[in-house]
């Protein structure tokens, strides 16, 4: 069988428009479309543009099933479930998907799309302008506009449940100062913290949303800008923000979290002993999603005639394709082998800045030599270290990828490669060559006796 009769009969996934692929009772995806390819998908940007608040708002199946599925489920009691992968492999299209399939269902939804926009800071307009004029004196600064990020999120609440406004409970509101708010339309008191821009009432409204029966989703990405914003005690946040940090605390009966970020660990780590969430890994394409995607009609011929050169560069990381093939249009008088060479040489330099930080940030001799033990195992492929080890490793672009199995595997030969390097650097000195070499000799040893190192 040739290379293309392979691909085809690998490509057994067929296009269906995304509202056919739901359960019209319980709303759930059936697993017989693991490998379809969504079609038609709405575009919330434009939508928004056509209301006029685009400015307010900031594929793999497979894994999109587990993930929906799971919140569909009434059986389901997790109320936080946490979305982890390093960039590139789709974990913001996944919430931006539930985000669509809950609007589409009339299910109330709070979706932050983009934190860091959320996030945006302003600068202060008067101290630019009297720098402007001369006055030395005056510091350029950035100010945080709560008001900004108030409307923004108000703006949210109304797009995002257009359809349902209407039907939803009235406002209610255990403050004195909003009393002579309680029982309006939600879409009312929504539209008034928008145009006053106050980000009390919108804490007041997303407890409201929270509060919705039968079910509602809280859906946010990036994370970990949070904590890139305010900085790493959450005590002194604003409790507008604060509450993100710690969402097990304001848990209700009806609400369900999603959460995504590069960055979850420690987030994951100090959430309270026994409370139950589920934490799902974004994974790489299968062969048969990676099959699909190359029978796509724009898909590159060259790349089709080079499929084990992009697998490497790529590690079937959807992020990765998207960026070879967008080079190889930037460059159309490149050859396949020029714009692959041009594509290594770009992401190694980034990976190594990723992979030189991580190992700085390894100050202590003990972490440090855990890391490359572990890079050992990884390396000899026969038992997999604690992934709490690599915690950093994989944030951002991304060293190493976590599996739903407990396993890891490399990004892609790109981050193979500089681990090989850096480990192999680690163990140049003759102390730790002699240590190495003893523990192939006990490698070899157990392998005779039957037994694993």
């Amino acid at each position: 069988m040739d290379a293309a009769s392979s691909r085809l009969k690998r490509a057994c996934g067929i296009h269906m428009k995304w509202e056919q692929v739901f359960d019209p009772v319980t709303l759930k995806i059936d697993r017989k479309y693991a490998n379809v390819w969504l079609e038609d998908l709405p575009d919330l940007s434009v939508e928004c543009s056509v209301t006029k608040v685009s400015e307010l708002l900031g594929e793999k199946i497979k894994d999109l099933i587990n993930l929906w599925n799971a919140l569909e489920d009434a059986q389901n009691s997790s109320k936080l479930n946490i979305l982890s992968a390093a960039n590139g492999l789709g974990k913001s299209i996944y919430l931006y998907l539930i985000a669509v399939f809950a609007r589409h269902f009339g299910i109330p939804v709070q979706y932050i799309g983009n934190t860091g926009d959320l996030l945006r800071e302003k600068v202060d307009d008067d101290l630019v302008a009297c720098n402007y004029v001369g006055n030395t004196g005056a510091t350029l600064r950035k100010k945080f506009d709560y008001k900004l990020v108030a409307r923004k999120y108000a703006a949210m609440l109304l797009f995002m449940n257009s359809g349902t406004l209407d039907s939803l409970e009235p406002f209610y509101s255990g403050r004195p100062r909003y009393d002579f708010l309680q029982g309006f339309a939600i879409k009312l008191v929504a539209y008034y913290a928008f145009v006053k821009g106050d980000l009390v009432l919108c804490d007041e409204l997303r407890r409201n949303f929270m509060n919705m029966p039968p079910r509602n989703l809280l859906i946010i990405d990036e994370h970990n800008a949070l904590w890139q914003k305010f900085g790493s005690d959450t005590k002194t946040w604003l409790p507008f923000f604060k509450f993100y940090a710690d969402p097990v605390a304001h848990a209700t009966r009806y609400c369900k979290f999603v959460i995504a970020g590069s960055q979850h660990h420690e987030f994951e780590s100090n959430l309270p002993s026994g409370y139950e969430f589920s934490v799902q890994n974004v994974e790489p394409l299968s062969l048969e999603e990676f099959a699909i995607w190359e029978r796509l009609d724009d898909y590159p011929e060259t790349f089709r005639d080079n499929e084990s050169t992009v697998v490497d560069c790529t590690g079937f990381v959807p992020g990765m394709i998207a960026e070879l093939i967008g080079m190889s249009r930037s460059f159309p008088n490149l050859s396949f082998g020029e714009v692959a060479a041009r594509f290594y040489e770009e992401c190694y330099a980034d990976m190594q800045i990723v992979h030189s930080e991580y190992v700085k940030s390894l100050t202590h001799e003990v972490s440090k030599k855990q890391f490359y033990d572990g890079l050992h195992k990884l390396f000899r492929g026969r038992e997999t270290p604690a992934i709490t080890l690599f915690d950093s490793a994989y944030r951002d672009r991304g060293l190493l990828i976590a599996m739903n199995d407990g396993s890891l595997q490399f990004y892609n030969s790109i981050a193979f490669d500089i681990l090989y390097e850096s480990f192999s650097n680690y163990y140049v000195t003759k102390e730790r060559i002699l240590e190495l070499s003893k523990r192939f000799k006990e490698s070899q040893m157990a392998d005779a006796d039957g037994g694993e190192f």
